[in-house]
């Protein structure tokens, strides 16, 4: 469970920021925006998996701290799943009180020492204690953190920073594994309760987890539709049954027979909100058409 926090730097003067660049009274703390010796900045804070895919992402003003924010993304992390994990950290999280947490939250760890750190144990002698446990084939691991937010700086919205609220640069970074609390959040942010269309077009990620080694060119994140490949569609319909006009339609992109049975059985068709009109197969899955049902609550 790789971490690491990035900088991205937003538009403005690129040198020089006076003295007080660490306080800005008149900035929404929502914008995430914050001045450091660059000028504006956000910085991403993550834990990644194995697979370079962002797993839990938080946004503060770029001044913050690395160390400080680990502890929110572990919270958030461990009350989404329960599976264990071991965490993988650079140097900035090598502080003894750290470990010390780590090791209260029975959280596993791989973390290297600073070279400061490794003289004053040593010396001290034998009171400076034994050092912390290190594997460093484990550790170079770790470049999975890296190789994500590369992935992340794809999206030119991150890379500039243009956009001057938080929530573009949050939606940006999505969640692989609740693919549906990425959109949620688009929902909640881009689109206003009254805002309703006649027509929406969806094409999610339908290829399952296990599968998506069948297409090693293609970006994980592109095309990962979770277990069983309706992540994606599932939270498109979320969002289409809460802006769909009535008797509106909306076109969604599927890839087998089995995923759009399975669909059928989502809550929102169960309660007759939305309805299954058509399905058509063509050479890349099939097509399937959801209509909203005139009168249904929504």
């Amino acid at each position: 469970m790789p971490t690491s926090t990035q900088l991205v730097r937003g538009p403005g003067r690129s040198q020089g920021a006076e003295s007080s660049y660490t306080f800005s009274p008149d900035e929404p703390s929502d914008h995430a925006i914050g001045r450091s010796r660059g000028g504006l900045t956000t910085k991403i804070h993550a834990l990644t998996d194995q697979r370079c895919s962002p797993l839990t992402v938080q946004l503060t003003a770029g001044q913050a701290g690395d160390n400080p924010m680990l502890w929110p993304l572990l919270e958030e992390h461990q009350g989404a799943i329960r599976d264990r994990f071991r965490l993988l950290g650079d140097k900035a999280y090598s502080h003894n009180s750290t470990r010390e947490r780590l090791r209260k939250m029975k959280i596993s760890h791989t973390i290297p020492e600073k070279s400061d750190q490794i003289s004053w144990r040593k010396a001290k002698g034998s009171a400076g204690g034994r050092p912390p446990a290190f594997d460093p084939e484990l550790y170079s691991n770790r470049n999975t953190v890296e190789r994500g937010f590369n992935r992340l700086k794809q999206w030119r919205g991150i890379a500039t920073r243009y956009d001057k609220y938080a929530w573009p640069t949050s939606a940006a970074s999505p969640l692989p594994r609740s693919s549906s609390t990425t959109a949620s959040a688009i929902n909640r942010h881009a689109l206003g309760e009254d805002e309703l269309f006649a027509l929406v077009i969806a094409d999610p990620p339908w290829v399952r987890r296990e599968e998506t080694g069948r297409f090693p060119e293609d970006p994980l994140l592109a095309i990962d539709g979770g277990d069983d490949g309706l992540d994606g569609a599932r939270a498109c319909l979320d969002v289409i049954e809460g802006h769909l006009l009535p008797g509106g339609a909306a076109v969604l992109q599927l890839g087998s027979e089995a995923q759009v049975e399975a669909l059928r059985d989502d809550p929102c068709m169960r309660d007759k909100r939305l309805t299954l009109s058509e399905v058509r197969r063509h050479e890349r899955g099939m097509l399937v058409l959801v209509t909203a049902v005139p009168g249904a609550d929504g």
